[in-house]
């Protein structure tokens, strides 16, 4: 009995494996899916109330150098004190996109962020300045509409310092998960 037994655990697989060799392997087309090292994509980002814009450089079929940058202005005015304020933020990092799902590209990325501030008031006539600088992660998918364009969110965690420049010098450390951030890309 023991050797019969023995004989079909070995028959099995075998005959499962013939049986599958005799199926033709489905046709592949050659793979459009990923990105040509030297492409270049230019992105359209909202996140909240600030709106940026930036570039990918493709180093290979899935990873990328993101650039991208914000401007923001603000002004108020009430019972005749005024506040406005500028600022501008860079970011560089590297991004990683995973293998396709359908028309869903996951998204991953880390790298440095710089930024600088300016505010002024009227109440105290003076001007306020600050500097920040950090690093951030972030994680994100993107819907591939076609080859050639996307719509994604991502969100970002940073971990920074902010210098304030204001008479009473102070450094503030900090660590933020932001909102997420919508981007369209065209890819070229």
């Amino acid at each position: 009995m023991r050797p019969l037994l023995i004989l079909i655990t070995l028959a099995v697989p075998a005959l499962a494996s013939a049986q599958s060799d005799s199926v033709p392997p489905p046709a592949t087309a050659p793979s459009t899916e990923d990105f040509r090292p030297g492409q270049w994509a230019v992105r359209f980002i909202a996140n909240g109330s600030l709106y940026g814009a930036g570039a990918l450089y493709f180093t290979a079929p899935r990873s990328a150098w993101l650039l991208e940058g914000y401007l923001n202005a603000t002004y108020q005015e009430q019972n005749g004190e005024s506040y406005n304020g500028q600022s501008a933020t860079v970011l560089a990092g590297k991004r990683w996109y995973g293998e396709r799902h359908g028309r869903v590209r996951s998204i991953r990325g880390f790298g440095g962020v710089v930024g600088f501030g300016r505010s002024y008031y009227t109440s105290t006539d003076a001007a306020a300045y600050a500097y920040a600088g950090g690093l951030y992660g972030e994680l994100g998918a993107a819907l591939m509409f076609t080859p050639n364009l996307s719509l994604g969110a991502t969100w970002r965690a940073n971990l920074g310092a902010t210098y304030y420049d204001q008479g009473n010098d102070q450094t503030n450390y900090y660590f933020n998960a932001g909102p997420m951030a919508i981007e369209g890309a065209f890819y070229f």
